[in-house]
């Protein structure tokens, strides 16, 4: 098959000493005077800013909202108030979705034109990094009251279409959390120990770690799931995912029921896998357009037979990515450094430009 390599950059947080130009938001733990309000909205007639181009072509800024900036100080104490604690790395310490729509103007510094967060849905205990869902049914859309509320997640979305920039949502489609209300209501629907003794498949039938497990095969279980993702994705206009614990979720409901669900969007699994590429290609294979390969830090995407993928936003145009539609597969290298996997894909080494594989350098602003 043949392959194009390209190359992106996922910017992480940069530490600068206070007072520089530049200089990222205070810390939810260490902010001393906080926004308690969002940003005004802007004045006069609104300008549509153009969509970048796709998803390849934009840098991505991946942001944990508890531990970003602590807009609205009052949400704090909110849902499970012993989880707060920012003194308590396994608390949450006050980052919430204003504080980070309050410094966009930072991220926009940077070059970032695609802001990644992580699960922003009510969490059982205290899961400050959003991968515990306390799930309900019927699905009650709840957004994690400590993050702040539904209102500030369209406000983070508005905000980031204002500005041409796009918004990736992390989403969990394998399990909640312990102590989550649905396992307790349709125990049914998730794995239990027989299921998992002498699986041929457990990754996929077993719980990670103490996690209830969805069973994907109970058809109720399948049609909620695939319901509350694609209402996430329409209610705050999202405009790519990324689906949380690829590899533990059957690889044909994955690529034939849940992700025609989210329409045309882009979406990336995390297939978090040591061994060769085999148990990718049969995600892709099964309908999956990206999965992340960590050993060199590099998505595989499977373009459609029509049209390479592309972000679109009704406030922005929608522009097609530019690598070509008969390509059988494209690998987005996330490393920092241009570098990229190249030939047998089994090591990275420096990208050089030719005729048949393109990388893109990118250097950190850090």
């Amino acid at each position: 098959m043949r392959r194009m390599l390209l190359t992106v950059g996922l910017l992480a947080a940069c530490h600068r000493d206070p007072g520089t130009s530049g200089s990222p938001p205070p810390t939810a733990q260490t902010s001393s005077t906080p926004s308690t309000s969002p940003p005004p909205p802007p004045t006069g007639t609104t300008t549509t800013v153009p969509a970048p181009q796709g998803l390849e072509d934009r840098a991505i800024y991946l942001v944990m909202p508890d531990r970003f900036a602590d807009g609205d100080p009052d949400n704090d104490l909110l849902g499970d108030a012993g989880c707060f604690d920012p003194a308590d790395p396994r608390r949450f310490h006050g980052g919430d979705l204003r504080g980070l729509t309050d410094h966009l103007d930072y991220l926009e510094e940077l070059g970032v034109d695609a802001v990644w967060i992580t699960p922003a849905a009510a969490q059982v205990g205290c899961g400050y990094h959003g991968y515990w869902a306390d799930l309900v049914d019927p699905d009650d859309h709840a957004v994690e009251p400590k993050l702040g509320g539904e209102a500030d997640l369209h406000a983070l979305s508005d905000a980031l279409h204002a500005r041409g920039m796009a918004l990736i949502l992390d989403l969990v489609a394998n399990h909640t959390g312990r102590g989550a209300t649905l396992p307790d209501q349709h125990p049914d629907w998730f794995h239990d120990d027989a299921d998992c003794a002498g699986s041929a498949q457990p990754d996929v039938d077993c719980s990670l770690s103490g996690l209830p497990d969805f069973d994907q095969d109970v058809p109720e279980a399948s049609a909620y799931l695939t319901a509350q993702a694609a209402d996430w994705v329409e209610r705050y206009d999202v405009d790519a995912v990324r689906l949380d614990t690829a590899k533990h979720l059957p690889a044909d409901w994955l690529g034939h029921t849940w992700v025609p669900a989210l329409g045309d969007r882009p979406v990336v699994g995390e297939i978090l896998d040591e061994g060769g590429y085999d148990l990718i290609e049969a995600y892709l294979d099964q309908g999956l357009p990206t999965a992340f390969d960590f050993r060199c830090g590099a998505p595989w995407w499977t373009p459609s037979p029509t049209a390479a993928p592309s972000i679109s936003s009704p406030r922005g145009s929608t522009r097609r990515s530019t690598a070509s539609a008969s390509t059988a597969r494209t690998s987005w290298s996330t490393c920092s450094t241009t570098t990229t996997c190249r030939g047998s894909r089994r090591s990275c080494r420096p990208a050089r430009s030719t005729s048949r594989r393109r990388a893109r350098r990118w250097r950190s602003p850090c």
